[in-house]
């Protein structure tokens, strides 16, 4: 009876602190108000932005938010005392409890989603309610809603903690179950007991009603359990009000501590923008796989003191069980709980707790040290430098380089990404960090993805952008194996369409790349070519030159559905701002399709492809169409019958061409198209060069059956054969290794210092005027020498 009375009394004093606070509360701000009536016209200016704010609130938006846009003009404060504009800034939090009830009944209106049940489905959402205002919980669940509409999926919600009469009634309205505790151990076994009994969750959800939830969770939590097989866990990136980080993932020490080393960061800065796997987290609101819940120690769980060792040792058990937690960056929450610390006695108690558990994995744990924080498991690195990101939906060579980094990643390499146009386009940036690729994007220059480290190797693309950066990484990181990637010969591309086109100004431009191009291959410590072909007009100028070939990559496809009686029509695919690729169809239309025409008059040709000109686009009549940029090139393949590529000029070896065998589509091309390849005439393409003889091959291969199947099946064969990730992965894994045997390969006689001393001063020039990097002190030092030079 004594125990019941105390917690009786307990309860009540909780109450009157509830009651005490609010009432201060109210105090506070009906002072506030009365002065800022008293105030001049600038005051009253402000109270009409407070007003606005109000009505800002009923869109949802956050503190932050409110907080910005009444920044916006400062000259609002100028007549008001510092901590007048102190108190009304902060008065801006309890602004949603003293909306006009109009505006209050407008947001009720707005129903929940139909997506959300009162019973199990597949996304269970444990929402840590923590606030006494059922408005704020409304909105918190229409957001819900909308993610789940968003994702075409449905979901449950569970509100949990103590909370206050407004809200159970709320809870009650809506139909919502309620749980009395919200603690993590707590949870995760009644969402056990619900997933064991009704089999219909999948996902787990543990959510802060203060964190608002993005539009895309669903989405971008479900990508990463379907890309990751062995994850059980989704660890999200919180972001606070500055854009500064919050709460994310957390660095594991062997004596058991947790570092939050993103903590206070930028929220965009590389370093923490891609997708890995994580020993320790320092945000709560992960996502669990709900089929892995009832083979955990729920009870272990109880023993900590703190939700952030709860999930640690959650991860724990997963990782003993061979899976996996992974941090997913663009699963990202905007935060406004303030940031508890993890220096308190109650950490140190957990950490003890969580050694005395882990001791003999985390003395396994590699040392965390100053220089190893962003490579914690120390993995051999590569740093890729390109002209932009990878577009790999809309040219070869892109989608070459794309796959090789999937390769390197998946061979246990940490892979960094410098775009030399810094773009940050989130379609192709974000397929990058989702393979575990550090993307350094505007304003972040390639200064700040060499502090504090040097790379193992690094992979330099094309002339411009070898000429620009391998005589600095040559300098700044001298351990660095440099490649320099050719992706083709361009000298050879530019002399072949001057002479086509008999213009003198593209020749001398010619001469200059190759002078460009040679220099490049000479300052590398290894050339890398796409063909055998490429390496022979190399060699006719550097003898000597030492090369590798790694060719274009073409994913394994399955057997075509469509044959040759379901297929109709020619096609053509390219990225048109590649001028070869432009000259061929205009060539294809007006020198070869009108002899096609004369023998099979109903054939259309299509054309697909990136970045198509107005003038190619006014080719189209009733036997030319224009499809354009398609998302899935393989459904437009099934229903075509040959593919013709006319290049007349180019160099390396031809992604389209190969695209197309793979998917068994069978090709007619002309010698430049089939260069490199090794194709073979009438065994694996039918190749020609002159007009007549193109239009000939096509209108064999359209009207003969069998030869249409014996080049479909041997092309896919010949591709899956060569080109395939298993043969080119093979290729890179042996030039890797004999690259780091090798002994420098740069001598004095081709290190020209006067170049290599403007190429560097001049990046050094580029990064001080940069005001998202500081300098450090070795290029700093490195600048003093190269000015006393």
């Amino acid at each position: 009876m004594k125990k019941i009375i105390v917690q009786l009394l307990n309860k009540f004093a909780k109450l009157v602190s509830k009651r005490q606070a609010r009432a201060a509360a109210e105090k506070r701000y009906a002072k506030l108000q009365t002065e800022a009536q008293k105030s001049q016209q600038s005051c009253q200016t402000l109270q009409t932005k407070l007003h606005k704010a109000q009505r800002l609130i009923a869109l949802g938006l956050t503190q932050a938010t409110m907080e910005r846009i009444l920044s916006l003009q400062p000259s609002l404060y100028s007549n008001v005392a510092s901590s007048d504009a102190r108190r009304l800034n902060s008065s801006v939090r309890q602004l949603s409890t003293t909306l006009p009830s109009w505006l209050q009944q407008g947001l009720f209106d707005n129903p929940l989603s139909a997506h959300l049940h009162t019973e199990p489905h597949e996304h269970l959402f444990m929402v840590d309610c923590g606030t006494n205002d059922s408005l704020a919980l409304h909105v918190f669940l229409v957001r819900i809603g909308k993610a789940l509409e968003q994702a075409n999926s449905t979901g449950q919600v569970v509100i949990c903690g103590e909370t206050s009469y407004e809200i159970i009634t709320y809870c009650r309205q809506h139909q919502l179950s309620t749980l009395e505790h919200a603690e993590i151990p707590a949870l995760l076994t009644w969402a056990t007991n619900q997933k064991l009994e009704k089999q219909r969750i999948s996902y787990v959800w543990l959510c802060d009603v203060h964190a608002m939830l993005p539009l895309d969770a669903i989405q971008r939590a479900t990508e990463v359990f379907v890309d990751c097989p062995s994850a059980a866990l989704v660890v999200p990136l919180q972001v606070q009000t500055n854009n500064n980080i919050c709460a994310a993932y957390a660095l594991l020490d062997q004596q058991g501590t947790l570092h939050h080393f993103p903590r206070g960061m930028p929220a965009d800065h590389p370093y923490h923008g891609y997708r890995r796997a994580v020993d320790a987290v320092s945000s709560t609101l992960v996502v669990i796989k709900a089929q892995h819940l009832d083979t955990l120690d729920l009870v272990a769980l109880g023993i900590y003191n703190r939700p952030r060792y709860q999930i640690t040792e959650l991860l724990w058990q997963f990782k003993a069980q061979q899976l996996e937690a992974i941090y997913e960056s663009a699963l990202c929450y905007q935060d406004e709980n303030p940031y508890h610390p993890f220096d308190t006695p109650e950490y140190e108690a957990d950490r003890q707790l969580f050694f005395k558990r882990w001791q003999t994995q985390l003395l396994a744990q590699p040392v965390l040290s100053g220089n190893s924080l962003m490579n914690p498991k120390h993995l051999p690195t590569v740093l890729v430098i390109d002209a932009t990101l990878l577009t790999y939906d809309e040219d070869s060579g892109s989608l070459r380089m794309f796959t090789l980094i999937k390769i390197l990643g998946e061979m246990g390499y940490k892979v960094t990404f410098f775009p030399d146009n810094q773009d940050n386009q989130f379609k192709y940036r974000h397929a990058l960090e989702a393979l575990g690729v550090e993307v350094f994007h505007r304003p972040y220059t390639l200064g700040d993805a060499l502090c504090y480290r040097q790379f193992t190797f690094a992979i330099v693309c094309r002339p411009e952008i070898g000429h620009r950066y391998i005589s600095f990484l040559r300098l700044v990181s001298p351990d660095t194996k440099i490649f320099y990637d050719t992706v083709d010969i361009h000298y050879i591309r530019e002399q072949r369409q001057a002479q086509i086109e008999n213009n003198p100004t593209l020749a001398e431009q010619a001469q200059a790349t190759k002078r460009q191009e040679l220099s490049n291959c000479l300052l590398a410590d290894r050339v890398i070519i796409v063909t055998e072909k490429d390496g022979h007009y190399l060699q006719q100028e550097l003898p000597h030159l030492k090369m590798s070939i790694i060719p274009n990559i073409h994913q394994r496809q399955p057997l075509p559905e469509t044959g040759f009686e379901q297929r109709d029509g020619l096609v053509f695919i390219g990225n048109y701002n590649h001028v070869p690729n432009e000259d061929a169809v205009y060539f294809f239309i007006e020198q070869v399709l009108p002899k096609i025409h004369a023998r099979l008059p109903e054939v259309c040709f299509y054309i697909i492809g990136s970045n198509m000109k107005d003038r190619i686009k006014a080719l189209a009549d009733e036997r030319v169409k224009i499809i354009g940029w398609v998302d899935k090139v393989e459904p437009e393949f099934a229903q075509r019958r040959v593919f013709v590529s006319c290049l007349r000029y180019g160099a390396g070896m031809k992604g389209k061409i190969g695209q197309a065998l793979s998917l068994g589509l069978p090709v007619v091309t002309t010698t430049i198209g089939a260069e490199g390849m090794g194709l073979v005439e009438e065994e694996t393409a039918l190749i020609a060069n002159e007009p007549e003889k193109f239009a000939e091959a096509v209108c064999r291969l359209y009207s003969d059956a069998a030869l249409w199947k014996k080049l479909s099946r041997q092309g896919q064969d010949y591709i899956k054969q060569h080109y395939s990730e298993t043969a080119v992965r093979e290729k890179l894994s042996k030039l890797l290794e004999e690259t780091m045997t090798e002994s420098d390969s740069i001598t004095s006689e081709v290190w020209d210092y006067e170049h290599e001393y403007r190429a560097v001063k001049e990046q050094l020039d580029i990064m001080e005027r940069s005001h998202s990097w500081r300098v450090t002190a070795p290029l700093r030092a490195l600048r003093r020498r190269l000015t006393k030079a």
